[in-house]
């Protein structure tokens, strides 16, 4: 069955417009016409006669009229119409004889037909009547463009832009209605908070029965090769080779990864501070017992051996801009590396910042269309202070000088996110944070267990990272589970989808 069409009602103002404008354009192209045509009546003589042919004394006359009277040769105007010209002529026939009266005032008009005198006021009466009803739809015409056309309620006083780009308010923005966006692709960079962000997504995943870019094993896509579509092993494979979520660590290709995922999926990564990262990089992975030195030793290596010398080829230095497909980028000039930046931003819809991270989750939100429990997370996964390495300040001038291409990546960043921020509205913004705290704060009460409850199995992270027990509720657990946990369960099910076959509902275009 075919659907209604819908119209806006700016659609129906300016068919309304339209249809007026034609009405309108008719009825003046007619009033002109009686114009133009009152007009030719001072050139041409228009003769009404009551009898069908005056009559002489001696015979019969007819009358014959032409359709218009010609200007005389060589006449600056058109003749009066008292002037006896050749306007018409009359015929008196007596026998054989024929004669030609000139003068068709003095020979058709008489007693016999309509007086000159009457007919100009009649035509002085129409002209003024038609002219008066030009004039009076004109400036219907006029007041009816204004009204339609001329004022726009929603667009802004002094917009630059067209009528076809208006500007909304953010009242407007708000309660515009839109479709939640379900097809990710997440860059998960290293020591940036995004384990965190992670189970965001991995949570939304689930709860939403989407499908997702999986290895064979373990929470990685490649390793230090970037990814490839044939990482995806085929008892994981989509029946179209397409999926939702990208979501594990891997060196980004954008090209590999457009070949499984939709093209209206949304691109997002984050940063973080390049010396505080480098800091939890160097203790989470144990770097110095790699290196066999101490992390002040390191920041004074040259950056030529710095930069190729990595714990499994994988982790090292500017780390940000490793995990985003980029090798020795220290050695580029600073315009091949600004075109760098530029390729990233234009292929990332949002890169959110660790420093900034409740506020990176509004734009998030805004962004997927999502709600706020959507986005709702408790803090893991962090490390105990006292496991923390102390950095001197020689150190980090040292170290921000060998991260220089992380430190380029962070500062570029955080300057588009602030203008994010500013048009996203900074009042909206602090209101949309305190719904997020307030969620958070329920969710923290709902979940948390107390101090001695135990935090076991797959809740449980490595001893110098800070774990939460939460109480035995399905919500709560997903909110704290590991990425390995995490990742399992959804590999498993997964699994079942293509040995029982792939939902019909499921198929990603």
């Amino acid at each position: 069955m075919k659907q209604p069409i819908s119209t806006s009602p700016v659609e129906c103002r300016l068919t309304t417009f339209f249809c007026f404008s034609v009405f309108t354009c008719h009825f003046l192209k007619t009033c002109v016409g009686t114009l133009l045509f009152c007009g030719k009546d001072h050139r041409t003589k228009i003769i009404h006669i009551k009898r069908s042919t005056p009559h002489t004394a001696n015979g019969a006359c007819s009358l014959h009229q032409p359709a218009r009277r010609k200007r005389l040769p060589h006449a600056k105007a058109w003749p009066r119409l008292d002037s006896p010209v050749e306007s018409c002529r009359v015929q008196c026939t007596t026998g054989r004889e024929t004669s030609t009266i000139r003068d068709c005032s003095s020979a058709a008009v008489g007693h016999h037909g309509h007086t000159s005198g009457t007919m100009k006021h009649t035509v002085a009466a129409k002209t003024l009547g038609a002219a008066a009803v030009a004039l009076v739809l004109l400036n219907l015409l006029y007041h009816h463009y204004n009204d339609l056309i001329g004022h726009d309620p929603t667009a802004l006083a002094d917009s630059p832009y067209p009528r076809t780009e208006a500007v909304t308010s953010p009242q407007e923005d708000e309660e515009r209605k839109c479709e939640p966006k379900r097809n990710l692709v997440y860059l998960k960079t290293h020591k940036c908070a995004s384990s965190t962000l992670q189970r965001v997504f991995l949570r939304y995943g689930k709860e939403h029965k989407l499908s997702f870019v999986l290895p064979a094993s373990s929470n990685y896509l490649g390793w230090k090769l970037p990814f490839r579509p044939r990482m995806i092993p085929p008892d994981l494979r989509s029946p179209n080779g397409k999926y939702n979520m990208f979501l594990l660590h891997t060196r980004f290709s954008e090209d590999a990864i457009s070949q499984v995922m939709p093209r209206d999926c949304v691109y997002v990564t984050i940063l973080r501070e390049p010396i505080d990262q480098f800091e939890s990089l160097w203790g989470f992975q144990e770097l110095e017992k790699f290196y066999d030195m101490s992390i002040d030793q390191f920041a004074k290596l040259p950056y030529e051996k710095a930069v190729r010398w990595r714990k499994g080829d994988l982790f090292g230095i500017h780390q940000m801009m490793f995990d985003l497909g980029y090798g020795a980028v220290g050695e580029d000039t600073e315009t091949e590396f600004q075109h760098r930046l530029d390729q990233i931003n234009s292929t990332f819809d949002l890169v959110m910042l660790a420093e900034r991270f409740d506020e990176s989750l509004v734009l998030l939100k805004h962004l997927m269309c999502w709600t706020t429990d959507d986005i709702v997370y408790l803090s893991i996964n962090a490390r105990k202070e006292n496991e923390k390495t102390n950095i001197t300040n020689e150190t980090k001038s040292l170290l921000y000088s060998l991260n220089r291409p992380d430190v380029k990546l962070y500062d570029f960043f955080s300057k588009i996110f602030d203008r994010k921020v500013k048009a996203f509205g900074e009042e909206k913004m602090q209101k949309e944070l305190q719904e997020l705290r307030d969620v958070i704060d329920k969710m923290e009460k709902r979940c948390v267990a107390d101090e001695e409850s135990k935090v076991t199995g797959e809740l449980k992270w490595r001893k110098d990272i800070v774990s939460l027990a939460v109480k035995e509720d399905k919500v709560c657990v997903d909110l704290v589970k590991t990425e390995i946990s995490f990742v399992d369960e959804v590999r498993e099910r997964q699994r079942m989808w293509i040995k029982n076959g792939w939902p019909l509902n499921k198929t990603v275009t």
